[in-house]
């Protein structure tokens, strides 16, 4: 973020700390939003719900375990069917996705493998068992159901997103990213399977990549601010800091009490030259969050480049309270007390430089 593009935008030293800043906690972001995956057994409710409805489960047991509100109750009440008809794939299967709901996961391996011993071409039952696998943290375990489960049912995104989960786990970085391809090209419109894609790319180090995949998956979540300040922040992690704009200001009229969110748009409108927005949003960013170091340092600069010394003073001294180790928030502190002739303490702030200050050119006495 700090190339010659920044420093040509904004001919000030002082962006290099701020960029670095912003970056640091863009990539706090985008981590944690790439690690937001539902948990494996979540993402799979939905396809073994759809396989439990097959005409074969007549049975009154499994009506009423349907039925149950109580997770408990649907557990014995499938645990009395696998009992009642033992070479029943789907009550083993039944019994397996109930012991799943409970999280009993030694019980719903057992019977997820019970049931594959039976019938074992059903893609959902591996992929069950591949996920009973993931959540006990078995990646290399997981990996043969789930590739199993794709080879069943290839037109499932879900079975290669889990896959490409598993090799990013187990640090096959370039298995995870093939994987993670096949998903996305099988369901372009699934956000979770772009999500994955955006791991497994910041897993090789492809910037740009991930950041393309992130911006997919905030195409079909218009309305998360998260996804949204995410694609503002890999915009500005790449340097592209105009480009950020748009999708900070969404992220920012979706959570405007998001203390970062308002901080790195009234960046990005700093660098672009908009000063007088810039200022609105990181007023509003300290205000949120009145010791954001960075907020301070950059409305510092906002104030300084508009000539509105007093306010940009007050931002600095701010600023230095909260970094005092800050060079440059000391340097243009220095700057701006001269600016308003309070030389004495244009002296002390320069102090914290650790060189001596300006000495000032003289009329000789003759």
């Amino acid at each position: 973020m700090c190339s010659s593009r920044v420093v040509r935008v904004v001919t000030s030293s002082l962006t290099a700390i701020v960029s670095i800043s912003s970056a640091r906690a863009a990539e706090e972001t985008i981590d944690s939003l790439l690690n937001r995956l539902p948990p494996p057994n979540k993402l799979v409710r939905p396809h073994v719900q759809q396989a439990l409805q097959d005409p074969a489960l007549k049975d009154p047991l499994a009506t009423r375990a349907f039925a149950a509100t109580d997770p408990a109750k649907a557990l014995s009440l499938a645990q009395q069917l696998a009992q009642k008809d033992p070479k029943s794939a789907f009550a083993h299967l039944l019994h397996g996705a109930t012991a799943m709901d409970m999280r009993q996961w030694p019980e719903a391996e057992q019977a997820l493998r019970a049931s594959i011993a039976i019938e074992a071409d059903r893609g959902i039952t591996h992929l069950a068992l591949g996920v009973v696998e993931m959540v006990q943290h078995r990646y290399a375990a997981a990996l043969p159901p789930l590739q199993e489960a794709n080879r069943l049912q290839p037109s499932w995104a879900i079975g290669w997103l889990l896959c490409s989960y598993c090799a990013t786990e187990l640090g096959h970085r370039e298995e995870s990213l093939t994987f993670a391809k096949r998903g996305t090209s099988i369901e372009p419109d699934w956000v979770y399977a772009w999500l994955q894609l955006g791991r497994a790319e910041k897993a090789m180090g492809h910037p740009q990549e991930t950041l393309n995949a992130v911006a997919r998956a905030a195409a079909f979540s218009p309305n998360d601010s998260e996804m949204q300040a995410i694609v503002g922040f890999g915009y500005i992690n790449l340097n592209r800091i105009a480009q950020a704009i748009p999708a900070l200001e969404r992220a920012a009229r979706l959570d405007p009490n998001d203390y970062l969110i308002q901080g790195q748009l009234g960046y990005c409108l700093e660098m672009t030259g908009q000063y007088k927005a810039a200022v609105e949003h990181l007023r509003k960013a300290t205000s949120l969050n009145a010791n954001y170091g960075p907020g301070w340092e950059q409305l510092g600069l906002a104030y300084q480049k508009q000539g509105r010394h007093p306010d940009s003073i007050n931002a600095y001294q701010r600023a230095t309270q909260l970094m005092p180790s800050s060079r440059l928030s000391w340097q243009h502190l220095a700057q701006e007390y001269r600016a308003v002739g309070r030389i004495g303490d244009a002296s002390r702030a320069e102090s914290h430089l650790g060189v001596a200050p300006p000495v000032l050119a003289t009329k000789s006495k003759r």
